[in-house]
């Protein structure tokens, strides 16, 4: 990933630029995050992105991140990084600590706001609760 990000010259960081705006870079960790055979780097990839697009309401990436979830074919680790990071998006990550389960390694699919869910793959403009 840091082989990834530092070809494109300068590196913004999240600190220097504004949340959600695009980089070179941002598509190719998309592509990563969602299309790469790896379990492994599509979550670190994804895990890029969500903190990149944190607290934006991106309704794409909200749309990609419940595509994932819904997917079963998916492990479980990623489903899990796809709803953190659907809930960090759309601002809502304190929605993900209200359940006792806390980590990758005990999440269940009873874990989730599936009306949420639904609302991202509708598109539809009111996310929110």
């Amino acid at each position: 990933m840091l082989l990834i990000k530092d070809h494109w010259r300068p590196v913004p960081y999240l600190g220097d630029i504004e949340r959600g705006h695009t980089s070179d870079f941002d598509p190719v960790y998309k592509k990563l995050a969602f299309e790469d055979d790896s379990p492994k780097v599509r979550g670190a990839a994804m895990l890029h992105v969500v903190m990149w697009f944190s607290q934006t309401h991106d309704l794409d990436l909200s749309r990609k991140l419940a595509g994932v979830l819904r997917d079963v074919t998916q492990p479980p680790e990623i489903r899990f990084v796809a709803y953190a990071g659907l809930l960090a998006v759309n601002d809502l990550e304190s929605e993900l600590w209200r359940s006792p389960r806390k980590s990758c390694l005990d999440w269940t699919p009873e874990d989730v706001d599936w009306g949420l869910v639904d609302r991202c793959l509708g598109n539809r403009q009111n996310i929110g609760p």
